[in-house]
């Protein structure tokens, strides 16, 4: 062992230690950039119910097409009667609650295409970023959509002709 050198062991042992600090503060960050602006009041204790159809390791994007909070592959997601339950993988856990974005919280959902993948594009009512939903989820999310707001709009095309 060379003086004045830190001994090879010490770094191999600490690596773990440094390395699981460093994720945290990632995942944290990411979080702050998006995750967090849904919870408030949106976050839940309890699973989502028994009956959601769920969707495990989907891709989603929060914020502006620019440069969004990106969780590729590693969502769940549950669609419900109440609305859509998120939460990501294990992973990514640390400051990522479960989350619930219930349907009467959003203003529309309109198909787009980001980088010639299509998603379900999500924007609310409140002031809150814009959510993109991809693959199978975005497509159940979009179709309950529709199928919700079809219904209402024969509703009220029927009340007021």
């Amino acid at each position: 062992m060379l003086e004045g050198n830190i001994p090879i062991f010490l770094l191999v042992s600490l690596f773990p230690f440094f390395f699981g600090a460093f994720w945290v503060c990632v995942v944290k960050l990411i979080s702050l950039f998006g995750w967090s602006k849904f919870v408030d009041d949106r976050m839940m204790q309890s699973e989502p119910p028994a009956q959601a159809q769920h969707y495990a390791m989907q891709s989603m994007t929060i914020g502006s097409s620019f440069m969004p909070s990106n969780y590729s592959n590693c969502v769940s997601g549950w669609v419900h009667q109440t609305g859509v339950y998120l939460r990501p993988m294990w992973l990514f856990r640390i400051g990522h609650p479960l989350i619930l974005l219930r349907w009467e919280e959003i203003a529309r959902i309109t198909e787009s295409n980001v980088i010639f993948r299509k998603c379900a594009a999500i924007t609310f009512r409140r002031d809150l970023p814009k959510l993109r939903l991809f693959g199978a989820l975005g497509k159940a999310v979009l179709a309950r959509w529709q199928e919700q707001n079809g219904n209402n709009r024969r509703k009220v095309e029927g009340r007021y002709s």
